[in-house]
């Protein structure tokens, strides 16, 4: 009989650890993709503003790579 326990414990242990793993790749694929989705139009409105003089350098690539990632510690825009 404690065979028996420790195998439905063990079972227990994976089902668990696995509906956590699936709830965890569920949400960040959710909300990435939504994340994604609003940052799209704001990033591709600086690109083409960086792009105006027919360059993009690595500095304007810095500084729209900085601002995004403040909008995203921000909360969004």
């Amino acid at each position: 009989m404690n065979d028996m326990a420790a195998l439905l414990t063990a079972i227990g242990g994976l089902v668990s650890a696995l509906s956590g793993a699936f709830a965890v790749v569920w949400t960040t694929v959710r909300t990435s993709r939504r994340e994604r989705e609003d940052a799209a139009p704001t990033v591709l409105s600086e690109l083409a503003d960086a792009a105006a003089d027919g360059e993009i350098t690595a500095e304007e690539l810095d500084a729209i790579a900085r601002a995004l990632r403040e909008r995203h510690d921000d909360g969004g825009e």
